[in-house]
């Protein structure tokens, strides 16, 4: 399993489907919410909006169900690399 929280940006998903394919990975499941999140200055999530709201922002939360992997720290390099 892949899960990943992060701030919204183009093509997040695209790229992540794009390695995947590239690593010779076809996932089982991809699900990717678009949420209204507000975090505290520490980052701990305090508050989740329906709609675009004053003093939230959007944050993409990416999930990828994943077959068994060889190298899972190999993986990750990989996939930190698209994130960075």
């Amino acid at each position: 399993r892949l899960f990943i929280v992060n701030d919204d940006m183009p093509f997040l998903v695209d790229s992540l489907t794009n390695l995947l394919t590239k690593l010779g990975i076809h996932p089982l499941l991809t699900i990717h919410p678009v949420l209204q999140v507000k975090r505290d200055k520490a980052g701990k999530l305090t508050s989740l909006g329906e709609t675009k709201q004053a003093g939230f922002h959007q944050e993409s939360m990416i999930y990828f169900e994943l077959p068994p992997l060889n190298d899972e720290k190999a993986f990750l390099r990989h996939v930190n690399r698209v994130l960075t």
